[in-house]
């Protein structure tokens, strides 16, 4: 019984593991990622009443929205900073004193719909990973396209040999035209039809112009999970935000993030912990979670994994 307690045991420590593993290494995770700006989106429209079509929402009192997102949702207050001064920055929020305003409601619905959509079917990794080069070809595609007119479905038509001559002005004389096709792989086609003036090209003009928005949010949160902080915008920070969030802090989150990612219960390692007994004696230290005595100088708790700065 005790062998399968402790099997058992190892198993759960495991899965444990890899759950803290996943949530604090990186600030953002890929799981979250959709769930975070759902939530952001769905706090602004409870607490503000807006009406389904309404793009441009009402100021927030950023206290509220906080309280309301942790309660209702479950969103830790930490993360909903950082991705609201993303937003922020995008200019997809703004703040008005203590309060704060989403005048682009709709950008937010379409990121984390893409987001999710993309996600949780799984196989579309790569189109949910940022790439400067199909940027550039992509900005550089639409500038060339506003030229021309858009038909009533939002197609627009241009002709090939024109648009090649025009891109490889814009990009240098090394662009070529395979380099347009092979957007596909991130979700954006582009049709070439054969005619006698040298063919013609025609795309969905709103979905090229809504990637970019995309991309755009993408790169931002990538940037976030490969520092640990969001750069906030000079005089543009979130209303009555602590501390702002510096390199140094963040290398200390890294820090502790590998420290619990690698722990290890006793249990698994040196056998049985030992477990407190008697009362606690002056000067003795114990876990404030599962009460087991620590050591000067211990980090975590061998049982429960507590930070022995908790430790009371």
């Amino acid at each position: 019984m005790m062998k399968a307690l402790s099997d058992r045991a190892k198993s759960v420590f495991s899965d444990l593991r890899g759950i803290k593993s996943n949530r604090d290494v990186v600030s953002c995770p890929p799981e979250a990622t959709a769930k975070l700006f759902g939530v952001i989106f769905h706090t602004a429209r409870i607490l503000t009443g807006m009406k389904k079509g309404e793009t441009d929402s009402p100021p927030i009192d950023w206290a509220e929205f906080k309280r309301f997102a942790w309660e209702m949702f479950d969103e830790p207050s930490s993360r909903l900073e950082d991705a609201v001064t993303i937003l922020i920055k995008l200019g997809y929020a703004r703040v008005e004193g203590d309060k704060v305003r989403f005048p682009e409601m709709g950008q937010i619905e379409a990121f984390f719909d893409y987001y999710g959509n993309y996600y949780f079917r799984g196989g579309s990794d790569e189109l949910l990973k940022t790439n400067s080069k199909a940027t550039k070809v992509t900005e550089a595609f639409l500038t060339v396209a506003a030229k021309h007119p858009v038909d009533r479905g939002g197609y627009a038509h241009l002709p090939y040999s024109e648009t090649v001559e025009q891109m490889k002005e814009q990009l240098g004389k090394t662009f070529e035209a395979d380099q347009l096709f092979r957007l596909e792989q991130k979700g954006l086609f582009i049709k070439r039809t054969a005619t006698q003036d040298g063919g013609k090209l025609s795309f969905y003009k709103p979905d090229f112009e809504q990637m970019l928005l995309n991309w755009k949010i993408l790169r931002e949160i990538e940037v976030w999970n490969e520092t640990g902080y969001i750069e906030p915008v000079s005089g543009g920070g979130i209303p009555g935000a602590s501390e702002a969030d510096t390199p140094e802090h963040a290398k200390e989150r890294r820090k502790w993030a590998k420290l619990l990612s690698e722990w290890k219960p006793a249990v698994s390692a040196k056998g049985l912990p030992e477990l407190r007994t008697g009362t606690k004696k002056p000067g003795e230290i114990w876990c404030h979670i599962c009460m087991s005595p620590l050591k000067a100088g211990q980090k975590l708790c061998d049982v429960c994994g507590t930070q022995a700065g908790e430790a009371a």
